[in-house]
């Protein structure tokens, strides 16, 4: 994007956010003093210059295409050359020998852009001729154009649409020099916003200011008088080489149009040039506008541009080098016989052989779109204020001090995040007075702080009077004997302890032992007595089958007893098995009371076996828990050791820190008395924290010693 292309630098190493680049811009806002360094905004600067001559500390600086130019002569590129009429005020006697220079560099050819003024001269004429317009603005300025643009845009269509005098020749070169069509053109100007204007028309590559171009020659040493005088490769100019002075374009149509000069109005200067563009519609509107406005941004023309190192003159030194060039230039026509009489259509028609009517028209573009600062609405407006401190209109200063020259302007500046409230005067100094009260606070806090400062030396001193090293020295002493003997007795309490734990394991080993045989015992009595409870059933049955045993050898006897003599064998045996059916009964009544004593003692020894278990189930976790507190206490007493051990290696210390104690005395009265001394002088917050850190070494090292 062409506005985006930067034209002014900024070092960050020497800005030092004074605003005295805002305070002389035009326009404010193409500034950003935000933060640290004020950035220039490239899009909405207008290349005027004017901070580059308030910055007392070199830190704006011009952009242009001083390297690159000079890469492509050395590297052999096609390269043509237009220098700008303020080289005769740039370099005086030898502004012909810089063509020397250029051409030495390797330019092909080097045009003088005063013959481009003439040709912008013949396109005013026919504008003004054919257009008949009620007012027409004059703009041979690019810094003009792009103020117009961008902040004016209304004024656009009284803006006259022709090429500055610079484009003018380069079209022409374009456009009648066939075998330079394809070179780059590499212009030699007093305007850092040149090079602008080549990337809206689309002719021009390399702006070269002469500023830059001398310190390049400073820097490099080349000196232009070692260098042949070179004349210009097109056509001479007459009084065209005015128009670097102010005045120079309405001097140049005097000479063809003399009854415009009545009609114009000649202002430069942007302190005066752009608060009068601010006037012009009201002009418009009444009737009053003048014919011609003949303006240049720079207050001493192009001789004294932004490229330059003349900005602030000296003006009459300046325009001396372009009149003396220009009353030769006048003589040269003059002795060529073209001027006066028939000289005047002379020069008419050499110009004729360059100038057509569309081949120098310029058009312009509303950019208004581009400056995009917020609405200052009066809420906004009204809370800005507040913040700075602006609560009357008393508060309402205007001072400019800001650089916005008032104090809505910096309102408008710190809505679009373009300046900060530290800027603002008024704002510091009611800042200043509340530090001031806050300080006044602090100094009563100081006071209360110094007197108990002195509560605490006073209380230190008597403590501390109290001290007796003698008898420190003797309590240490004693406590190391002390801490001897602890020791020991610590150790064999451990001894004992450890033994007492083993002992304890052990036993708790039997114990749970005997538990499970206890266990063990219950389990099986408790088997044996189920089983038990079946001999009572056996013994009935076994009763049951004897005393049929019984009745049968009954019956058979009796039988037996019927047979006679032949059963009588028989009877015997039926007598034998009835008596043993008696035995084998009584047998069976004998091992059922025993069996039934049996049971009787086996549920007496499961019910013996389990109250066993159930008191050996009680006594197993009092054992666990005695040999976990045995175990807790076996450690706290190894810690005691361990602590004992660091007291022992404390105490051992004790001496020498109680000796030290005599020289803390010394130093805490020496700080009391410091302390003391300061009580009718005006303490600083400094001297109270040093003096509090002294007092604070001093506590820690008798601390030390407890």
């Amino acid at each position: 994007m062409v506005y985006s292309q930067p034209l002014i630098d900024v070092d960050p190493a020497r800005c030092v956010s004074c605003h005295r680049c805002i305070a002389v811009c035009p326009v404010k806002y193409a500034n950003d003093g935000s933060g640290e360094v004020v950035e220039v905004r490239p899009e909405l600067c207008i290349g005027c210059g004017e901070c580059l001559k308030a910055c007392t500390h070199g830190a704006r600086r011009v952009v242009d295409d001083l390297e690159e130019a000079l890469e492509a002569l050395r590297g052999g590129k096609k390269v043509v050359a237009f220098v700008a009429p303020a080289a005769a005020a740039h370099f005086g006697e030898h502004h012909l020998r810089l063509n020397g220079w250029l051409k030495a560099m390797g330019a092909r050819a080097v045009f003088d852009v005063s013959f481009g003024a003439e040709l912008t001269i013949a396109s005013y004429v026919h504008y003004l001729k054919t257009e008949r317009p009620g007012f027409l603005i004059a703009q041979p300025c690019p810094a003009v154009v792009s103020y117009l643009e961008l902040y004016q845009p209304e004024l656009l269509p009284y803006l006259a649409p022709v090429d500055s005098p610079m484009v003018h020749v380069m079209k022409m070169v374009k456009a009648f020099y066939p075998e330079y069509r394809d070179h780059e053109f590499l212009v030699v100007s007093p305007c850092v916003a040149k090079k602008r204007e080549f990337l809206t028309v689309g002719v021009g590559t390399y702006n070269v200011t002469m500023r830059r171009l001398v310190d390049y020659f400073e820097r490099e040493g080349v000196d232009l008088s070692t260098y042949a005088e070179e004349e210009f490769d097109n056509d001479p100019a007459e009084r065209a080489v005015w128009f670097s002075n102010p005045g120079g374009l309405l001097a140049t149509l005097a000479r063809e149009m003399p009854e415009v000069v009545s009609r114009t109005r000649k202002i430069e200067g942007p302190q005066v040039l752009y608060p009068y563009f601010k006037e012009i519609p009201q002009a418009l509107e009444r009737g009053s506008a003048p014919l011609l406005l003949d303006c240049l941004n720079c207050e001493l023309g192009c001789n004294g541009g932004p490229g330059t190192r003349f900005q602030t003159g000296p003006r009459d030194v300046l325009e001396e080098a372009v009149r003396r060039r220009a009353d030769r230039m006048m003589a040269s026509y003059r002795k060529r016989g073209l001027l006066p009489g028939g000289g005047r259509r002379a020069l008419s028609r050499l110009l004729s052989r360059y100038w057509r009517p569309h081949l120098y028209r310029r058009s312009y573009e509303d950019r208004s779109q581009m400056v995009d600062l917020p609405v200052l609405t009066d809420e906004v407006k009204a809370r800005i204020f507040r913040e700075l401190g602006k609560t009357t209109p008393a508060d309402e200063r205007n001072c400019g001090a800001c650089g916005y020259l008032s104090c809505e302007g910096m309102a408008r500046a710190l809505a679009a995040g373009l300046t900060r409230k530290e800027h603002c005067v008024l704002y510091l100094l009611k800042e200043e007075e509340a530090q001031r009260r806050r300080v006044s606070e602090q100094r009563l806090v100081q006071q209360e702080l110094i007197l108990a400062l002195y509560s605490v030396i006073d209380g230190f001193r008597k403590a501390l009077g109290c001290v007796n090293a003698d008898v420190l020295l003797a309590t240490a002493r004693e406590l190391q004997q002390v801490h001897g003997e602890l020791l020991s007795g610590v150790r064999k309490m451990e001894e004992v302890l450890r033994e007492n734990y083993n002992t304890m394991e052990e036993s708790s080993t039997h114990v749970f032992s005997a538990q499970e045989d206890v266990e063990e015992v219950g389990r099986r009595a408790r088997l044996l007595r189920e089983r038990s409870a079946t001999i009572p059933e056996m013994v009935s049955l076994i009763a049951e089958v004897a005393d049929r045993t019984r009745l049968l050898a009954l019956n058979a006897s009796i039988e037996a007893a019927h047979v006679g003599v032949a059963g009588k064998g028989f009877g015997v045996i039926a007598h034998e098995i009835r008596k043993l059916a008696d035995e084998t009964m009584a047998s069976a009544e004998g091992i059922g009371r025993k069996a039934q004593e049996l049971v009787g003692d086996i549920a007496f020894l499961e019910e013996a076996s389990n109250r066993e278990a159930s008191r050996l189930g009680e006594v197993v976790p009092a054992m666990e828990r005695l040999l976990f507190s045995l175990s807790d206490l076996i450690q706290t007493v190894q810690q005691s050791m361990g602590l004992l051990s660091q007291v022992g290696f404390s105490t051992k210390q004790q001496e020498e820190l109680f000796q030290t104690i005599a020289a803390t005395v010394e130093q805490m009265t020496q700080t009391a008395e410091e302390s003391l001394s300061l009580k009718d002088q005006r303490v600083e917050v400094s001297n109270i924290l040093r003096l509090a850190e002294r007092l604070g070494n001093v506590g820690l090292s008798t601390a030390r010693t407890d």
